[in-house]
């Protein structure tokens, strides 16, 4: 009986465990749902900002290849 005592606390132990490593395990599982929102969010923002910068510097090339033709004419 003393063997099934163990045996019993053993697993009493070993759900405990468990139950710490899945609680743990979803908050770490929220966390990184929430970062990879955040990341995702910057990753649009960067794109964004990066097709303004891109429209700057056509709208700079354009004006600059104009400007030799203005002073010719």
């Amino acid at each position: 009986m003393a063997d099934m005592t163990k045996v019993l606390a053993d697993l009493q132990a070993t759900m405990t465990v468990m139950a710490g490593i899945q609680q743990r395990q979803a908050e770490v599982l929220e966390e990184h749902i929430d970062w990879l929102v955040q990341h995702e969010r910057a990753m649009t923002e960067s794109r964004e900002a990066g097709k303004r910068t891109d429209e700057r510097i056509a709208a700079l090339v354009s004006a600059m290849g104009e400007f030799p033709r203005k002073q010719r004419e």
